[in-house]
């Protein structure tokens, strides 16, 4: 988010008054991502969001896909570039669900999927939906509807080459 904090004091107030009740507002929105846009758009204040949806990175819990990362695309409607991957889940979960004990070297492995809308431009119903899966997992997947088209899976490693091994490297290096 880019926000003037001067001309935008109000909608921030009460974007932190539907964060601050939650137990109210979070009812009929999703999480404290929506108080932004509810707030804005309350007191017909001018905002834009990118069209680009995101993108969810993760794992297979079972037989389900389990998103812990959201991914950003940049705002063109040409292709869909990745500008930003969001560790949100993945920083709450516990890592042993990510140790690839099948390679030689026991490693962590957060990533093996990402996934996408295939019309992920100007979209208004996709959701994400989020679960715990059986091994007691923070998850989030897109919940289809009749019509809507099926996400694009893809191999993590392909669409963001190394990031993984640098993650982990500077995680364990700061820690």
């Amino acid at each position: 988010m880019v926000i003037d904090k001067v001309k935008s004091w109000l909608p921030l107030q009460l974007a932190w008054y539907m964060q601050d009740q939650h137990e109210i507002y979070f009812q009929f929105l999703n999480g404290d991502k929506d108080t932004f846009k509810y707030a804005w758009q309350a007191l017909n204040a001018p905002y834009h969001m990118i069209e680009a949806f995101l993108g969810m990175a993760g794992t297979m819990a079972g037989d389900r896909f389990c998103g812990h990362t959201m991914l950003q695309y940049y705002p063109t409607k040409t292709e869909d570039l990745l500008l930003f991957v969001h560790a949100n889940l993945y920083k709450i979960t516990d890592r042993r669900h990510f140790i690839n004990s099948g390679t030689p070297n026991a490693s962590e492995h957060p990533w093996d999927l990402s996934k996408r809308s295939t019309f992920s431009h100007s979209n208004t119903w996709i959701k994400p939906e989020f679960y715990i899966s059986a091994d007691g997992r923070a998850c989030m997947d897109f919940t289809h509807r009749e019509g809507e088209p099926n996400a694009i899976t893809e191999n993590f490693d392909s669409i963001v080459p190394n990031l993984q091994s640098l993650y982990i490297q500077f995680d364990q290096s700061s820690g």
